[in-house]
């Protein structure tokens, strides 16, 4: 499963930060892209759903006001299985043994950085 390293200051309630006001920049791993404008991230141990507008790939980046992650690179990454995005469907899911395979690489990845 391919990730994509980068910065982000969405603010995140389940890290201490306020709602509806920045946050400190984070390192992050993007791990899902809904086509849309969400991502799935892996930020201090949590998955947590973050605008991609809000994702940029170094943190001098946010601070020049450069734009997020490209198109051109989030759009590779996996659709979560569970979310639909236009037309397409990914319920019901058809092929359960890749939900789970990818749930079990989340956990896995969390065991991996409490271990450090």
């Amino acid at each position: 499963m391919g990730t994509i390293k980068g910065w982000t200051n969405y603010p995140f309630v389940e890290l201490g930060d306020t709602s509806r006001l920045l946050g400190p920049m984070r390192k992050c791993e993007v791990l899902t892209y809904d086509g849309d404008k969400y991502c799935e991230i892996l930020i201090e141990g949590y998955v947590v759903s973050a605008k991609r507008g809000y994702i940029f790939p170094s943190t001098d980046d946010c601070r020049k006001g450069t734009p997020s992650i490209s198109w051109e690179h989030i759009g590779v990454l996996p659709r979560p299985p569970w979310q639909t995005s236009g037309w397409e469907s990914y319920l019901p899911i058809t092929e359960p043994a890749k939900v789970v395979d990818y749930l079990l690489s989340i956990l896995r990845s969390l065991e991996d950085k409490h271990k450090s």
